[in-house]
């Protein structure tokens, strides 16, 4: 796995987010809900843009392991939006992947 893997990899979180957004805004119930959401998707963006302004200095193995999280976790997004499970369902599975594209930033030197 290199560094361009891991960066595509956040760039395809982004897309993604970009992609369903408006449609995912439209299901919040609440405010906090949109906030949250509005929140994830700027950590997506920020992260994607400091990886492409870095240099990935990393354990390949381990940028291998996180890129194939962030992967699984975009498969679940998706899905658990062609389902149309429960919202909060949803943005956990958004924040999981903010998540691990967070642990792939710290591999940034």
């Amino acid at each position: 796995m290199t560094a361009d893997d891991a960066i595509d990899a956040l760039l395809q979180q982004k897309l993604q987010l970009e992609e369903h957004l408006p449609a995912l805004l439209a299901a919040c119930k609440t405010d906090a809900e949109a906030a949250a959401l509005r929140s994830s998707y700027q950590h997506a963006v920020n992260q994607w843009n400091t990886a492409v302004n870095q240099k990935l200095v990393a354990d390949e193995a381990l940028l291998g392991v996180l890129v194939g999280q962030l992967a699984d976790i975009r498969t679940q997004v998706e899905t658990a939006i062609a389902n149309a499970d429960e919202f909060s369902s949803v943005l956990n599975r958004i924040v999981a992947g903010i998540t691990v594209g967070g642990k792939i930033l710290m591999l940034l030197r």
